[in-house]
């Protein structure tokens, strides 16, 4: 099946750093251009930015964004990903601090 977007459900609310997408080699390389990397927390998404295709097979999308799922679109092309590396850090939660007395 040919798709325009991907996207994957990350199990629990993180700070997402970054998104590297590991693209097709073989052929279609530039179809990841203009790829955008969203972040989705509930019911509400943000985008974190978008891939721009170099040349490079391995493509980092900076995020400073907190969700728990994640999405890659392009509305220019198909996507043909190889691989997707959400990078993050999980969100302490404030009502879990331990009590300093």
């Amino acid at each position: 099946v040919c798709s325009s977007e991907l996207s994957s459900g990350i199990n629990a609310e993180y700070g997402v750093k970054s998104v590297v997408i590991y693209n097709r080699i073989d052929c279609c390389s530039d179809r990841i251009d203009g790829a955008k990397v969203w972040i989705g927390n509930g019911e509400s998404w943000e985008e974190c930015g978008t891939g721009t295709y170099t040349g490079a097979s391995v493509i980092s999308v900076p995020c400073n964004a907190n969700g728990d799922a994640i999405a890659i679109t392009n509305d220019n092309d198909y996507l043909t990903l190889c691989e997707v590396q959400v990078i993050s850090v999980e969100q302490e939660n404030p009502s879990e601090e331990m009590d300093e007395e």
